[in-house]
């Protein structure tokens, strides 16, 4: 098992640039009267969901039927009105462009908003389905699929020293939660600079006044801004801070359970306990488990950027950490990670991480045909350019139905997928066909 340097993946993968979409042709204004000035007569400057309500919707540069087209959006898409002037209103989409369209496409009702999601169909035992969440490909990818999701976790939070949590949030993520009815948590991370940062934790939770603070501003966190609950993701912890990690998660269930809210845990994969490991020995499986209402085993990155090339999870490592896992926690409580992306190495410890359409575009610019590996269900393929021999394993449908399989066959709650936006997008067929009826 290779997770000494999962610092380096997460924090690569999270800064991705994923591949964007394109914009629907263009349609009329549908009647719409144009505006004379640009004169901003606002009449609120609260940001507040809506949905556009015309077949085809125009989204221009001002308010009027004159300014430049920017973009068509077909009906239904939920957008922020952050403002309006001469009928027209100021809308931002999910995936970041914000323009002007007549006041009468656009609905506020509750009914509308409420109504505007497809009824989601039947939950298998109530398996859960999380997708963490980071940008505006993750935006589009909640938006298309939202109705086989459970919940998303976005990826917006980190503490200092003095155990403030900072970071902006995502009222775009919170809109779709609300919108597709998702149980929406909050991530909290420690990544400082380009690494996750053991030291800044240690800082944190080593002082009873630190961890106090962190533990009463995470709670404030989530009540002021509507979560359900939190997600914890620090890695690279001292394995000599495994007890103050306890005390610390014990203290944060005390607060946040008496209000109703979640708490839960991203752990490292692991096959044993490996108690003096740099990378995994501070997450004490059975105690967490005890106070966290979920855990999320990162199953993924068995081979990475740290090692030479190797399947991202194969079915045999997977299955012996769940072996291990639930051994110690309530298979009820624990959540399976599921990797998107895959990595191109050139050699040993030479890799890029990259997105599924990434991979897609390699095999048909190189025009190769990947193979199926049977051992680790895991699919792969090599090509040379400029001058060097390249070697790429990544997750597609066919090798995460193999691991959605091993929610019945163990028993667990259920998957959360790292991350929105990166993934074969057949994924989705898989869960449909597999967790829910």
């Amino acid at each position: 098992m290779q997770q000494g340097f999962l610092t380096t993946i997460l924090t690569l993968l999270l800064y991705f640039t994923s591949l964007g979409g394109g914009e629907l042709p263009q349609s009329s204004d549908q009647g719409a009267e144009p505006a004379p000035s640009w004169t901003e007569d606002l009449s609120s400057s609260q940001s507040q969901p809506a949905i556009l309500t015309g077949k085809a919707v125009n989204i221009r540069s001002g308010p009027g039927s004159e300014y430049p087209l920017i973009a068509t959006l077909e009906g239904g898409t939920m957008v922020n009105l952050e403002a309006t002037s001469l009928g027209w209103g100021k809308v931002r989409t999910g995936d970041g462009k914000v323009g002007w369209v007549p006041m009468w496409l656009v609905s506020t009702s509750e009914f509308d908003l409420k109504n505007a999601a497809p009824a989601a169909p039947q939950n298998k035992g109530q398996r859960e389905i999380y997708g963490y969440y980071v940008d505006a490909s993750s935006y589009r990818s909640a938006e298309a699929f939202g109705k086989l999701l459970t919940g998303i976790i976005p990826f917006s939070y980190n503490i200092t020293a003095q155990g403030i949590v900072t970071g902006n949030h995502d009222q775009n993520a919170a809109n779709l939660a609300k919108l597709r009815s998702l149980s929406n948590y909050a991530l909290i991370h420690n990544i400082s600079g380009s690494n996750f940062d053991g030291e800044l934790v240690h800082q944190v939770l080593s002082s009873s006044t630190r961890r106090a603070a962190l533990v009463n501003n995470i709670y404030k966190l989530l009540k002021n801004h509507g979560y359900d609950g939190v997600n914890i993701d620090f890695e690279n912890l001292r394995p000599s801070d495994r007890h103050l990690f306890n005390t610390f998660i014990r203290e944060l269930a005390a607060k946040l359970k008496p209000a109703g809210l979640r708490l839960t845990i991203s752990v490292p994969a692991k096959t044993a306990d490996y108690a003096s490991s740099a990378w995994v020995g501070a997450f004490d499986y059975a105690t967490l488990g005890g106070y966290a209402d979920r855990i999320m085993l990162m199953t993924y990155d068995e081979h990475s950027i740290a090692s030479g090339p190797g399947p991202v999870a194969s079915i045999g490592w997977v299955e012996r950490v769940l072996r291990y896992a639930t051994s110690q926690i309530p298979a009820d409580k624990i959540i399976l990670g599921l990797a998107g992306y895959g990595y191109d190495w050139t050699g040993f410890g030479k890799a890029r991480a990259l997105t599924y359409p990434q991979i897609m575009n390699l095999l048909k610019k190189h025009d190769v045909t990947a193979s199926w590996d049977a051992a680790s269900k895991s699919p792969y393929f090599t090509y040379f350019s400029g001058g060097q021999r390249h070697t790429v394993w990544y997750e597609n449908s066919a090798s995460l139905t193999a691991k959605v399989d091993l929610v019945a066959r163990w028993g667990i709650r259920g998957v959360a997928l790292w991350r929105l936006g990166f993934e074969d997008q057949r994924l989705w067929q898989v869960v449909k066909e597999k967790l829910w009826l």
